[in-house]
Parts: C-alpha cells; structure tokens; sequence
C-alpha cells in the first residue's frame, strides 16, 4: 500500500525504490508517520543492511517520500536528519532515521526585531515569510498561499522578535491568534497557508464494535481561569523596584482598579460556583489604558474555555477494503460513539499516527476545542445520560439472554420429550406389525384353527398400526418444528450477544 522512494537531494530526478509493497522488491524493516496540526510531521523508518540506501543516505540534504498507493496520495515528503546505527542481540544490523516535513525548513531562519504598523494579519504574515525567504535557499523558500485568520484587534503596532520563524509563527500567530499552518505542494513550489479552520466534517463515525479497538478520553481543565487580573504596559511614572541586593526586579504596570471600583480582578461567579476561585494574571502588554484594559479583560472572561476533550484511539482503517469509510486525516471531524466513556462527540483529529507496515492499524489523539461552561456542563449531562443507557442497554441485553436462554433450555426439553415418545410409539408399531405378521401367517394355514378369533385380532392390529402411525407422523412433525424453533432460538441469541 505505501511505497516509500529516496532521494540523494532537491535536485535527485531519479530516487530510489527503498520500499516496495508488493512481494518483491526493497522492504523496509520498520516505518511510522506521525502528522499533527501546527506540528512538523515526521516519518521514522529503520532499513536493514540489504537495503540499497544502507550507509549512503545524506543526512539533510537527503529526502524521504511515501506515498499510498490506493489513493495516489503523497502522505509524507521530508529531509533525513537523525540517523541512529543499531545492531541486536542476533547480530542484524541496521540504520533508523527520522524525517521532517518541509516545515521544518521554519528552523532555519531566524527572525530580527521589527516594530511593524498593524495592516492586518495577511501584511504581518508575508514580513515573517519574507524575512525566512530572505535569508535560506531557493528550494526553502515558502509563498504565501490562503490566509484567512483575523486578528481582531485594533492595536497599531505589532512586533517582532529574534525567534527562529518556526517559534515566531508558534508564539506571535498560533499562540495569539489561534489558527492552523498547513502546507501545500503546488508544481510552483510550496506554499504556506495560515487558516481559521480546517478539514471537513465527517460521516464516518469512530465506533466501538466496528472500527474502534481501543480508547482513552480525558479531560483537562489545567487552563481554566475563573478570576482574572488584566495588566498592562509599564506606567509612565513607574518605579523600578528592587531587591536588597540591587538587581532589577520588576516595574509597576498599569492595571483596572481605577476603572473597576478599586477592584483589580474581574470574575466569572458562574465558573466559581461550578470550580471555585482560580485567579491568574493575564498581560495585555500593548494596552496603557485602564478602561480599554478592562474591556479586553472582560472579552477575555467572556470568551472563557474551561475544558478540552480528548481522547486517544487506536482505530481499523476500514477505508482499505470499504469505501463507505472515509479516510482518517488530520483536521478532519468525527463522531465518537463509545456510550461508556461519553456521549456521542463530534471532535476533531489532531494527530495520527500510522504504520506503513501494518496498514490495517491506526493510532488517533482526537480533540475538541476548549469548551465553554454550558458546553461542559452539557457534555457531562450527555456523559452521565450515555452511561446510564449504557447500563440499561447491558440490562436488557442480559435480559434478553437469559430468556432467550431459558426458551431454548424449554425447547430443547421438549424436543428430548417428543423424541423419547417417538421412540416409545415405534417400538410399540414394530411390536404390532411383528404380531400382524405372525397372525396373517396362522391365518394363511389351512390347518389352522378359531380363524374367526384370528380374524378379530388382525383388525385389531391393523387399527392400532394405523394409529401408531397417525401419532408417529405427529411427532415427527412436532419434532421438526422445535428443531426449527431451536435453531431460530439460537440464531436470535447469538445476534443479541454480538450487539
């Protein structure tokens, strides 16, 4: 399914097969994607001493592609950069590497500081890649693709610091903003998208009993604030404060008290009655007004996630040999249907883990964006409403084979009856067509005598062979109807059983 090619640099026209997933040809002995969001993904692979490229792979000038053969799809193209050599206690020798996608090219440049004015998120955007561009080779360079997050803040100016770009866009962008990076392969060169959203929304549920074989969910509330107390910028006439050795400690800043009734905390008493008081500071470090202050501490609080969802799945990729599935990608949204652990959940793929060797098998973390209260609140309602179907499902499941159960244990008694009757009946017949015989053959004899009493007898015997057989052929009948009724009894347990 995944064929996996080596090239000796950007410019290699010609790579190496290193992988082949039919029976003949270059294997690998073990090989792992890991794909994430805002994440540099990786492959880990390990060739053996027969494998063409052993001892002759150029570490990062050396690139690694895998692609799935079903699909045609590029599911990894990165530079080789960790090399471990390996022998085990059987003598194989063999070389392990981990590749990283081309993101990784974001650590090779680093930033200079820049007090830039505010245009929006697409100009800060482009000054970052430029400055990357600037500074790194031809086949590093990014263009700017789809930008589409929105700062949504009216400051005038924004900086920039000496960060590598890779730890800019994780601290300036992701950390402030939210948003995804996602690279693109284009036939012009890569390009570098700054999103809002991501993926799409999924009919393919993960399942348990059809595609879900493990599972793990937590919830974090480690980030949840319920009290917050909004600080500035430095106060103009501020004085620097400092310990008795001298050193520089720290400079008063500007904070809400004055607008917010000598009170420097704004809470939220719907969160404390459910939590608790959980009181942080949160730095505004841009902002010199206290009134503004206040305005951006009080969106802040309205805006408040007190948990995320998370869970960590080992899944069949069904999609191999079912089309009706789609395939599992980073980004994309499921359901998660597994009434013991929660409610039904649509939640987002935010790492994947597969194995290009076992293809059959994947491992997910999947997750939900922070949740308001009433989302939480609601969840854990589902949650608790999930497990008590749950319960009552497993009560009547337990139900229903027991008396499915019991009906069979029923049927079959009865069968055993009827068959012991049966038995009784042609033992009797055999007994009175044995007797017939013998009275037809006195009969029969001219010498024989009271052929009138013979007479009476044979009708006799006829009459009750008749009836014999009448009762043989009703049980036969019974008999073959409970074997029927046993068979759909077990047919009907088995499916409860498998539910």
């Amino acid at each position: 399914m995944y064929r996996v090619f080596y090239y000796d640099d950007i410019y290699d026209q010609e790579p190496v097969v290193i992988h082949e997933p039919n029976t003949f040809g270059e294997k690998l002995l073990s090989g792992r994607i890991k794909k994430a969001l805002n994440t540099v993904s990786t492959f880990e692979f390990t060739i053996s001493v027969d494998n063409v490229t052993y001892q002759k792979v150029r570490l990062l000038k050396g690139l690694v592609k895998v692609v799935n053969t079903l699909d045609n799809n590029q599911e990894f193209f990165g530079r080789i950069y960790k090399p471990v050599g390996s022998m085990d206690a059987s003598g194989l020798f063999a070389q392990n590497f981990l590749a990283e996608d081309f993101l990784a090219y974001l650590n090779d440049s680093n930033q200079m500081f820049a007090r830039v004015p505010n245009r929006g998120m697409r100009d800060y955007f482009e000054r970052v890649i430029q400055r990357h561009n600037s500074v790194v080779e031809p086949h590093k360079r990014f263009k700017i693709g789809r930008v589409t997050v929105d700062s949504g803040s009216d400051i005038p100016t924004r900086y920039i610091g000496y960060e590598t770009t890779w730890e800019t866009l994780r601290e300036f962008f992701i950390g402030r903003f939210g948003g995804y990076l996602q690279l693109r392969h284009e036939p012009d060169g890569l390009y570098l998208d700054y999103l809002k959203e991501v993926g799409h929304k999924s009919n393919t549920p993960i399942k348990i009993g059809e595609n879900l074989k493990e599972a793990e969910r937590e919830v974090d509330v480690s980030e949840l604030i319920t009290r917050i107390v909004p600080i500035g910028a430095d106060k103009e006439d501020a004085t620097i404060r400092d310990d008795d050795s001298g050193q520089y400690v720290i400079r008063e800043r500007i904070d809400i008290k004055s607008v917010n009734n000598g009170i420097e905390y704004l809470e939220d008493k719907e969160l404390i009655e459910t939590f608790g008081v959980i009181q942080r500071t949160v730095n505004w470090t841009d902002i010199s007004a206290a009134n503004i202050l206040k305005i951006r501490g009080q969106q802040y609080m309205d805006n408040q996630r007190v948990a995320i969802a998370n869970w960590r799945v080992s899944a069949v990729n069904l999609n191999l040999i079912d089309k009706r599935y789609d395939k599992f990608e980073v980004g994309n949204t499921h359901p998660i249907i597994n009434p013991p652990l929660s409610g039904v959940e649509e939640l987002q793929i935010i790492e994947l883990e597969l194995d290009i060797i076992n293809v059959q098998s994947l491992e997910l973390s999947v997750g939900a964006d922070q949740q308001t209260l009433s989302a939480f609140q609601l969840q854990q309602q589902e949650a608790q409403k999930s497990m008590e179907a749950a319960v009552a499902e497993i009560e009547r499941k337990r139900k229903e084979e027991q008396r499915l159960t019991n009906e069979i244990n029923l049927t079959v008694l009865s069968l055993l009856t009827k068959q012991g009757e049966l038995k009784a009946y042609q033992d009797e017949l055999n007994l009175a067509q044995g007797e017939l015989a013998r009275v037809n053959a006195e009969l029969a004899d001219p010498e024989g005598i009271n052929k009138s009493s013979l007479e009476i007898r044979r009708t006799q015997l006829n009459s009750q062979i008749s009836n014999l057989q009448t009762s043989i052929s009703t049980i036969n009948k019974e008999i073959t109807e409970l074997e029927t009724k046993s068979k759909e009894l077990q047919k009907e347990l088995e499916e409860v059983t498998a539910e």
